[in-house]
């Protein structure tokens, strides 16, 4: 089994056909927004928006962070948080710069789109 996460695909970029095809539909009220999101970040978020802003793309999400080494001081052996094992005792931290990178390019974007 796959595990979809963006436009039927693993990722936003993989996806971009399937999510064109469905920002074509004509709206229908109550019906919910488009919010593509999973692999967007400063490397892909241009080629989303190229494809996608035509067809009334409006918002993106992305997580912007990355894994930094947790501070937990004890570190019992064969116990960890629950992740995998090269993230065992690392967290999940929003990056400010990274969403503020992305949010230049999509800026950009829009001026120039």
């Amino acid at each position: 089994m796959t595990l979809s996460c963006s436009g039927h695909s693993g990722s936003v970029p993989e996806g971009l056909h399937v999510l064109r095809e469905l920002l074509q539909r004509p709206e229908r009220s109550g019906e919910p927004s488009i919010l593509p999101g999973g692999g967007i970040n400063s490397e892909t978020v241009r080629d989303v928006l190229n494809h996608l802003s035509q067809y009334g793309l409006k918002e993106i999400h992305l997580s912007g962070g990355r894994w930094v080494d947790g501070r937990m001081v004890h570190r019992r052996a064969g116990m960890g948080m629950g992740a995998s094992e090269e993230s065992e005792w690392k967290v999940w931290l929003t990056d400010g710069d990274l969403i503020r990178k992305v949010r230049g390019i999509a800026d950009d974007s829009a001026i120039s789109g």
